[in-house]
């Protein structure tokens, strides 16, 4: 307990080992390989953002579903 303290701190990231640790993510949202790497960079926060709006939306409707389970009961 505490030892956690005494260690060395970890190695920081440079910011290609970022950018590669995120690049499936980003494939995996629908962004390509030009557009992650040659593109605008505002655009992956563009990406992210219609990503978290789509995950809201199945989470609403989710949450309605589990309602009308529920009254339905």
């Amino acid at each position: 307990m505490g030892s956690e303290l005494l260690s060395s701190p970890t190695k920081a990231k440079t910011y290609s080992e970022i950018f590669d640790e995120c690049f499936p993510f980003y494939l995996a949202i629908g962004m390509s390989y030009a557009e992650y790497w040659e593109g605008d960079s505002s655009l992956a926060r563009y990406y992210r953002k219609a990503y978290q709006i789509k995950q809201d939306e199945m989470n609403h409707n989710a949450w309605l579903h589990g309602l009308y389970v529920f009254d339905a009961v």
